[in-house]
């Protein structure tokens, strides 16, 4: 929500009460020009925002995919380097220079999706997770036991599979054959875990050596757990309207993790992409809202072996390929 949108909301209220109480049209006129103002204040906020988020741009976009999916939601990059993405109905693989190599059709919505071991996929759906050999066969199902099941995202490791659920709000642990080992992000108040707030299907996971990145939403940060007993490792990320913080109802949505450990995360409301050192420093803005329509929500993020950021515009159904420009971190930094 953008600067003064909280206290313009009160104030309207009180008006409005105002207004009941006097039953004059003086009231109700006074009503409507504090309305315009609040507007125009918040304007104006979302206009400074996205100017000082564009100075802090150090990155430029070098290729882009159309995907040509229907609501495409999920992108991968796989150990050769290929890109993959999900859609309803149907995963595509392209080239690195974004050739389509193949489509795979599937029986579903694909919300996300991880390559690993030579093109072994695994497609998450709302409510379960399929593991497809790279011919498309699949030889592993995986479904959480609650009803409240809504996948949003998936990590997967050598030895386990990590499944982020924000309709039970928390991060569910399989061993590679689909064994439940546990889960992370269950609020835990002796361990100083708090719980994850998901307002909307937005819980995004990323590993990052022996830990595992946790988006909490609607607490506006990113927590560190210990992959192999969750315990709470750090947590960083604040709610603010300016560039470093996270803004709106419930931020960042998407993370991804570069190979030297920095951290990409994305947010909706004032669609962008930023880039923090491991623990939480804004280094730079990727992408700016000016890249994104309004509406854009949900912007999956992928990394390459050499550093590159992809990003879902799951909006306009591409992909963008962004590079660092070189010395641009000691000049925003």
């Amino acid at each position: 929500m953008a600067p003064g949108r909280h206290e313009g909301m009160l104030f309207t209220a009180a008006a409005v009460v105002l207004a009941a109480l006097l039953g004059g049209c003086e009231a109700r006129e006074q009503i409507a020009r504090d309305t315009v103002a609040v507007k125009a204040a918040d304007t104006a906020a979302e206009i400074e925002a996205g100017q000082a988020a564009q100075k802090w741009v150090a990155w430029r976009q070098v290729g882009r995919i159309d995907t040509g999916l229907s609501k495409p939601r999920a992108i991968a990059v796989g150990t050769d380097g290929n890109i993959y993405a999900g859609g309803e109905g149907a995963i595509r693989c392209f080239s690195p220079e974004g050739e389509v190599q193949w489509e795979l059709p599937v029986d579903g919505e694909v919300w996300a999706l991880e390559v690993a071991d030579a093109g072994t996929m695994f497609v998450a759906y709302i409510e379960s997770v399929a593991v497809l050999d790279p011919s498309g066969r699949e030889h592993l199902r995986i479904t959480p036991q609650d009803r409240r099941t809504w996948i949003t995202s998936l990590a997967v490791s050598d030895h386990a599979i990590f499944v982020a659920d924000a309709g039970a709000r928390k991060v569910w642990r399989y061993d590679r054959q689909g064994t439940p080992t546990g889960e992370i992000g269950s609020e835990d108040p002796q361990r100083g875990i708090p719980s994850l707030a998901t307002p909307s299907p937005h819980l995004d996971i990323a590993l990052s050596g022996d830990a595992i990145l946790v988006a909490n939403p609607g607490r506006h940060s990113v927590q560190r757990h210990a992959v192999a007993d969750g315990a709470l490792l750090g947590r960083w990320g604040d709610y603010g309207p300016d560039v470093e913080g996270f803004s709106g109802c419930c931020n960042p949505t998407d993370l991804a993790v570069l190979p030297d450990g920095r951290v990409v995360t994305s947010e909706k409301g004032s669609p962008r992409v930023k880039l923090y050192s491991p623990d939480g420093e804004l280094l730079s803005v990727v992408a700016p809202p000016s890249e994104f329509r309004d509406d854009t929500a949900g912007i999956d993020l992928a990394a390459d072996s050499s550093g590159r950021v992809l990003t879902l515009d799951p909006v306009r159904g591409e992909i963008r390929i962004y590079e660092e420009i070189a010395g641009s971190e000691e000049e925003t930094g």
